[in-house]
């Protein structure tokens, strides 16, 4: 770990900032630079809060913010003229991050749209189709797209690699703390001021890995009686591993599950002071899931989109971050060239799925920062998607996402981090299910006033999505950018017709208000392959995508059902 003042002054964050510019004239505009620079920065200030909060309370988190700022301006200025530095997209971030942005970019304002919710030149799936509430067999839908809109489905994989170098960084000139460090207080009146508890790790209340120590923070004005600390951890008294006069540490083994703690400590005066608290202990695995539940959510509430819940198991996540790493690939499409919808399927899923997927590459990856670098993935797919059209952040962001399955599987250099984003609105009465050449399924709709619009076959060859490429630089085989569910083969509806398409006339078809019961005869109409049912109903909730104001804006995937058909 590196020292706090080096690394205020040099990291790997922002030398790879540095090293883009210095290398290859990178991004020529401001908005690319402004997101970089950005997404460092908030890999800084997480860094900071994660190794050297201690040292950032004591400065003072505006001088820190300061110094990263001045740091910033130093190395940048080598290069670019930062005054001239005009527009960036400022939604969305901290006010940490924002305020060290501005500080660097002193020009800088907001451009005028978020360059995600400009509108795309995309197809969107059954566009137009079920607008109207009733259509005769005379009158036609408007055509399906020729294969579904990665809008509406993960628009492509963000390679994003996260590439922790153990290098000596040069320093030059003064350190930007040095003017930090305060002078020894001389006081020679009565001590009447008792001892201050500033904090606790694990906090009260929180989760924290497997592992990892109790630490208590506290000051006094004078000096601190060390031999009266006591630490009590589920009501036994423990050792206290190491001592001093600003923090005591218990590295003793904790187990997994709920643990209460109690510190108390006293000045030479005599006067105490103590705090009770409460923790969880878990496994490194749902560290890693519980910390990125909450920054999708943290970023989803800042951008006013409702939470998602963690679905009470994963389907499919925890078999595809595994595959991953066993199969050493970083795709959507599995060596069999299998897209992980049918995977969600096979394994039980019975909802909408949308695939996020990440990648962490390191000569040493370290099981305690594995939790942070799941984070900084979520991060990037937010703030840094610009190569994979913004897909990623429009779904962890999409308000008609209502769970996430979230997975991760690591080995001592590589991260594979899953989030499949589901579309939980249907209470199943009869699960979906293919038997004897029929598909059928009946429910009840969790949208208030909806209906099932209509339904859509898509259609996948394995065979197209079944080649990787060796990429040596990161040590693992890459496929495609993108993924989706295939060509539409038919549309499903009583009376309906689909422009370009075959239509099913269902042997089944009840409405009745939010309820549904639907069956008709599915088969391998365009040879062997994956064919996905998908059913669409009237998007009811209220709530518009912050960045894509027609993703999802009138009709909502309910149901994506895969099966493969020879």
């Amino acid at each position: 770990m590196m020292a706090f003042e080096d690394f205020i002054n040099a990291n790997p964050y922002r030398q790879y900032v540095i090293d883009y510019l210095k290398e290859n004239s990178w991004y020529s505009g401001d908005l690319p630079l402004v997101r970089k620079v950005t997404s460092s920065i908030w890999d800084e200030l997480h860094y900071i809060r994660n190794n050297h909060q201690k040292e950032a309370e004591e400065v003072g988190w505006e001088k820190v913010k300061l110094a990263l700022a001045e740091a910033w301006r130093r190395d940048l200025s080598a290069l670019k003229d930062l005054s001239s530095v005009q527009k960036g997209e400022l939604t969305g971030l901290s006010p940490d991050v924002l305020e060290i942005v501005k500080a660097v970019f002193p020009n800088i304002s907001h451009y005028s749209l978020p360059s995600g919710a400009t509108p795309r030149a995309e197809n969107r799936q059954l566009d137009g189709a079920g607008k109207s509430e009733e259509r005769d067999a005379t009158e036609i839908v408007p055509e399906i797209p020729k294969k579904r809109s990665n809008g509406a489905k993960v628009a492509g994989i963000a390679l994003i690699v996260v590439i922790f170098a153990a290098a000596a960084l040069a320093i030059t000139g003064g350190s930007p703390l040095a003017f930090f460090l305060p002078p020894s207080p001389v006081n020679s009146t009565p001590d009447t001021t008792p001892p201050v508890i500033s904090g606790a790790f694990p906090s009260n209340g929180s989760h924290a890995m497997i592992g990892s120590k109790v630490i208590v923070s506290y000051y006094d004005d004078r000096s601190l009686n060390l031999s009266s600390a006591l630490l009590e951890i589920d009501g036994s008294r423990v050792a206290i591993t190491k001592i001093t006069q600003s923090e005591a540490e218990y590295a003793g083994s904790l187990a997994v599950g709920q643990h209460s703690a109690y510190f108390s400590i006293s000045d030479m005066a005599g006067h105490s002071a103590n705090k009770s608290w409460h923790f969880t202990i878990s496994s490194a695995l749902q560290y890693v899931v519980l910390d990125v539940l909450n920054e999708i959510n943290r970023e989803r509430a800042s951008a006013g989109v409702p939470p998602v819940a963690l679905s009470e198991q994963s389907v499919a996540s925890d078999y595809r971050s595994n595959d991953m790493l066993t199969g050493n690939y970083f795709n959507h499409y599995d060596w069999s060239g299998y897209y992980p919808g049918y995977y969600y399927t096979l394994m039980g899923g019975k909802f909408a799925m949308e695939e996020n997927i990440g990648y962490v590459y390191s000569s040493q990856l370290r099981q305690s920062e594995i939790p942070a670098d799941a984070v900084s993935l979520v991060h990037d797919m937010i703030y840094n998607d610009a190569a994979s059209d913004w897909g990623h952040r429009d779904s962890l962001l999409d308000p008609t996402n209502n769970l996430a399955e979230i997975s991760a599987a690591w080995s001592s250099s590589r991260l594979f981090l899953t989030i499949h984003m589901i579309k939980s609105w249907v209470n199943w009465t009869a699960p979906p299910r293919f038997e004897g050449g029929v598909f059928s399924c009946g429910g009840t709709l969790l949208l208030n006033g909806s209906m099932i619009k209509y339904g859509a076959v898509y259609y996948s060859d394995p065979d197209d999505h079944d080649q990787m490429s060796y990429d040596s630089y990161l040590e693992v085989y890459k496929g495609e950018r993108g993924y989706s569910m295939g060509d539409p083969v038919a549309g499903v509806h009583p009376i309906l017709l689909f422009q370009g398409l075959s239509v099913i006339r269902p042997t089944a078809w009840t409405d009745a208000g939010s309820g549904f019961s639907i069956s008709f005869p599915l088969s391998a109409s365009r040879g062997a392959g994956v064919y996905t049912v998908v059913l669409y109903a009237q998007n009811t909730l209220g709530f518009e995508h912050p960045y894509d104001p027609e993703r999802n804006a009138e009709l909502v995937p309910v149901l994506e059902y895969s099966v493969y058909l020879g």
